[in-house]
C-alpha cells in the first residue's frame, strides 16, 4: 500500500539559489543534507505538507547517475482562495 506523502527531485544549477527562490514562495526548509560536497535540501510549502520537493544539484546527478534522465517537470499549484475578488474598473 502506498503512503500518502510524495517526494518530487527537482534537479537544479544552483541548489542555494533555487532554495531562495522557493522560501520567497512561502516554503519551508524540511531537511539539509550533504553528499560529496554538494547541498540535498527537501522543501515543501509547511512542515505538514504531504507534497515536497527535493532539490538536487544537476552537475552532481550527471555525474553520480549518469542514467537519470534531467527533464524539467510540469508541476501545477493550487490555493484555497478566502478572499472574494471584486473588479475595480
Amino acid at each position: 500500500m502506498f503512503a500518502n506523502q510524495m517526494q518530487i527531485i527537482l534537479y537544479v544549477e544552483d541548489v542555494p539559489k533555487s532554495v531562495a527562490f522557493w522560501q520567497s514562495l512561502g516554503f519551508e526548509i524540511i531537511e539539509e543534507q550533504t553528499a560529496d560536497g554538494t547541498s540535498i535540501v527537501e522543501i515543501a510549502p509547511s512542515s505538514e505538507s504531504d507534497a515536497r520537493f527535493v532539490l538536487y544539484d544537476k552537475g552532481f546527478i550527471e555525474a553520480h547517475s549518469p542514467e537519470v534522465a534531467l527533464n524539467s517537470p510540469s508541476i501545477m499549484f493550487f490555493r484555497k482562495i478566502s478572499q472574494r475578488f471584486t473588479r475595480n474598473y
